[in-house]
């Protein structure tokens, strides 16, 4: 494979997860206008879900990335490098007027990480075993 044919393939894994972490950025640097929830704890099921969303992107962009090495550590870097986002955010949501930076969403935020992580667990392992019963 050709250096420049790499690069397209890496861009499609690697734009997906720019562009979620963009729409978190955004979203935390408006303004809560949330009223109450009917649902308890609407919150943290919304950061849990963005960020299995984004820890299944990072770490399918890494696995596609660093090929060839241990499934475990791809995962764990998927992790720690949606971990740390979530983080950077609660840290830029203290900043905002109207919000406030929460241990327990920056909790949701790596639950939902490693919950994302799985999920590509799942299906790689999914994908290997149909590739074993189809000889």
């Amino acid at each position: 494979m050709t250096a420049n044919a790499f690069l397209k393939i890496n861009i499609w894994y690697r734009l997906p997860v720019l562009a979620l972490c963009a729409a978190i950025f955004w979203q935390s640097h408006s303004p809560c206008v949330m009223g109450p929830s009917v649902i308890p704890f609407a919150d943290k099921i919304m950061h849990l879900g963005a960020y299995s969303v984004l820890g299944f992107l990072c770490v399918r962009w890494l696995d596609m990335e660093v090929s060839g090495r241990k499934k475990a550590r791809i995962i764990i870097a998927g992790f720690v490098l949606a971990s740390v986002f979530g983080l950077s955010d609660e840290f830029h949501q203290s900043f905002i007027i109207s919000r406030t930076a929460s241990v327990y969403d920056f909790i949701a935020d790596c639950a939902g990480a490693a919950l994302g992580g799985w999920i590509w667990m799942l299906i790689l392992s999914g994908k290997s075993r149909k590739s074993e019963n189809s000889c």
